[in-house]
């Protein structure tokens, strides 16, 4: 009577749905194993590039457009620098001897910049030349690119200008 029981008592609807749930709940539980391994197994990038808004960016050196030449910048070694930093609405510009800054437009699309206005102080400085890489090809960038910690900015002047992340 027991084996009787047990048989009709399989062959009922109710048996038969609680059966779907649990297949269901079996395959739903290995789909989410699955997925978890293999987001685990995903190579993950440790080291991330830091943004290009609020970053201090230091000029490191130039490139020339038509050579592709690179000149590096030479005060390094007594700790002078010239750099760039870019917040929500304004670019502070840091030169040798001279600071300025301007407003700018980012397209994130295409990584493309505008830079608008740039104004600085204009005094006598013994590597304005430097100074002057710095201001003609900002006002003519067009594109930038960040790898790692490096900033390139790609200009319609003479010089691309590269920076690091300080």
């Amino acid at each position: 009577m027991t084996i009787l029981f047990y048989i009709s008592k399989r062959n009922s609807p109710i048996f038969n749905l609680f059966l779907k749930i649990k297949i269901m709940k079996t395959i739903i539980s290995i789909l989410c194993l699955f997925y978890l391994i293999f987001l685990g197994c995903t190579k993950q990038n440790s080291k991330t590039d830091p943004p290009l808004l609020n970053t201090h960016w230091v000029l490191s050196s130039i490139q020339n457009i038509r050579t592709k030449a690179n000149l590096q910048f030479p005060l390094a070694s007594i700790h002078t620098s010239e750099y760039i930093t870019f917040t929500d609405s304004i670019l502070a510009v840091k030169g040798i001897c001279n600071s300025g800054k301007s407003s700018f437009l980012l397209f994130s699309y295409n990584d493309s910049i505008r830079i608008i206005g740039v104004g600085s102080t204009f005094i006598y400085c013994d590597f304005g030349n430097w100074e002057d890489y710095l201001w003609h090809n900002l006002d003519s960038a067009f594109s930038y690119k960040i790898d790692g910690n490096q900033l390139l900015i790609y200009s319609k002047g003479t010089y691309n200008l590269n920076f690091i992340a300080e």
